[in-house]
């Protein structure tokens, strides 16, 4: 049988970390949105539009980055709310077969 570790404390700091990194990249693509539009209004041409097209692109990419980071963070908290409940559980088994 293979022997698992976890330590909720550690997977719960990592969510944590990985929740508020993804706060951070949001707020880096709004300041990327405005960026664009800026430059929209300053740079005209087939160049533009084309860089501009791919800029999106980029930008929209990064969303699905973001969101699936946001996902991946919530997704390691459960995990640690959840290895938490069966160290309770286990405990009280334990303590209960001692007590026996």
């Amino acid at each position: 049988m293979t022997l698992i570790h976890v330590d909720p404390d550690a997977l719960e700091a990592l969510a944590w970390d990985l929740i508020h990194g993804a706060r951070a990249l949001e707020d880096t693509l709004y300041e990327l949105r405005h960026a664009l539009g800026r430059l929209e209004v300053s740079w005209m041409g087939d160049d533009a539009v084309i860089f501009s097209l791919e800029y999106r692109r980029a930008l929209n990419n990064l969303v699905l980055a973001v969101q699936t980071l946001d996902e991946l963070a919530a997704r390691l908290r459960r995990h640690a709310i959840q290895w938490r409940e069966y160290e309770e559980l286990w405990a009280a088994r334990y303590r209960a077969l001692v007590e026996r």
